[in-house]
């Protein structure tokens, strides 16, 4: 247990905390504390308080539940048998990711995460990048399902980032929509986060970050199609933003008007890698059924 300083008096008290921590020598940051004030691992006189709110100084602080993230380390997962492994070698371990489960922890004790399983399975992930990051090269969201790439090494994880950030990386999804009016479809304009969703704009716009993908039905039925996605950009939520704007949203994704499901319609089938290496993760059955079931 800790007490805030006289002097945090009128301060914001994650700032004041924040504070607390660094004179400890914890380095962690404001955000940090933000977080685990919100989510009660910071407790102030036993309580959980909001970040705004001003510090009287003297306040007694819980710091036994919060781990900064310089001092985090990825826990492994207890059980990785439902998680396949689609190819591993010195550099990279490539896992096929259940609809579901989290990418990566957003706290050190998570160990339900597709991170989880991989430092379990190659526990060099743990130390090749960041904590809580480990070799984590790209993400997914909860709801997709598909090929999720992690290096085994800085060198490889460095390698990586900056492929997929200069799209030179290939990444090809399959995904149910509602029924579209049009057979294939290519989209190049700009996308810009807003909060939850992100907004599509057209060819041309100023704002936004470029993004484009190529779409393709592949297998119709009444009301619902199975639809091939090719992107190298590769922003968020691209896949599922695009194809709303083209009337055409993905199933289980009401966020962006597609009619609710059991999981999202979105898996990620293939990435590609700039030197030719490719990873592959077919369609998992709950996945093709949603083409049929209503």
């Amino acid at each position: 247990m800790s007490a805030l300083p006289p002097d945090a008096r009128g301060v914001r008290i994650d700032h004041a905390i924040y504070a607390l921590l660094t004179a400890h020598g914890r380095p962690t940051s404001v955000r940090e504390v933000r977080r685990a004030l919100k989510d009660g691992r910071i407790r102030v006189e036993g309580r959980v308080v909001a970040p705004g709110r001003p510090a009287a100084g003297g306040e007694r602080v819980d710091l036994d539940g919060f781990v900064p993230r310089a001092e985090a380390q990825v826990r492994p997962a207890t059980e990785t048998d439902e998680v396949q492994v689609v190819s591993e070698d010195d550099d990279v371990l490539v896992l096929n990711k259940p609809s579901g489960r989290p990418t990566h922890p957003l706290r050190p004790d998570d160990d339900s995460t597709l991170l989880s399983v991989a430092v379990a399975l190659a526990p060099s992930v743990a130390h090749a990048g960041p904590p809580l990051e480990g070799g984590l090269v790209h993400r997914l969201d909860l709801g997709t399902s598909g090929v999720v790439v992690f290096a085994k090494t800085r060198v490889a994880r460095a390698a990586l980032r900056r492929a997929f950030r200069a799209h030179r990386v290939q990444k090809i999804y399959d995904a149910i929509t509602v029924l579209p009016s049009w057979s294939s479809r290519v989209t190049a304009g700009r996308i810009e986060g807003r909060g939850a969703r992100v907004r599509v704009w057209a060819e041309g716009a100023t704002v936004g970050l470029p993004a484009s993908s190529m779409l393709k039905v592949l297998q119709r039925t009444s009301d619902r199609a199975w639809i091939s996605a090719e992107t190298w950009t590769g922003r968020r939520h691209q896949i599922r933003a695009h194809l709303a704007h083209l009337d055409a949203p993905i199933v289980g994704d009401p966020l962006y008007g597609g009619p609710r499901a059991l999981r999202l319609g979105l898996h990620a089938r293939e990435v590609v890698l700039p030197d030719g290496r490719t990873f592959f993760a077919p369609a998992p059955p709950d996945f093709e059924a949603l083409l049929t079931s209503s």
